[in-house]
Order: C-alpha cells, then sequence, then structure tokens
C-alpha cells in the first residue's frame, strides 16, 4: 500500500500500488443493513483475510 486514502472517502481504506505503477483505491464492503446474510449473524471472513495477508507477505518478502 503506498498512501493513506483521502479523508472525505470514507469507505475508502487504502491505496495499492500495482506493479505498473498505477494507484488504485481499495474501497470497504458494505451490505444492506436488510441483507440476509446481515440478518443472519456475523460472516466468517477468515479464510478470505487469511489468503489476502499470505499474498502480502509473500510479495513483500520477494521485494526487500
Amino acid at each position: 500500500m503506498s498512501s493513506s486514502p483521502p479523508p472525505a472517502s470514507r469507505r475508502v481504506v487504502a491505496i495499492a500500488q500495482l506493479r505498473d505503477g498505477r494507484q488504485v483505491e481499495v474501497r470497504a464492503l458494505w451490505e444492506s443493513p436488510t441483507s440476509p446474510a446481515v440478518l443472519l449473524g456475523p460472516s466468517d471472513h477468515s479464510r478470505a483475510q487469511n489468503a489476502l495477508l499470505g499474498a502480502h507477505r509473500a510479495w513483500l518478502a520477494g521485494h526487500r
């Protein structure tokens, strides 16, 4: 991640620096309060989170 998101963009959680030099805004996920997934209780995003963290660690290890 290259820089902090602009303060006015509440859903932008990070700015990703791509290999080709472009920067891409990473937005927070949002679900409607009436979404069935929300009504059924908290979702388990641990697999996706662990995959993202693992990929980021691997990228960092290759660029130090």
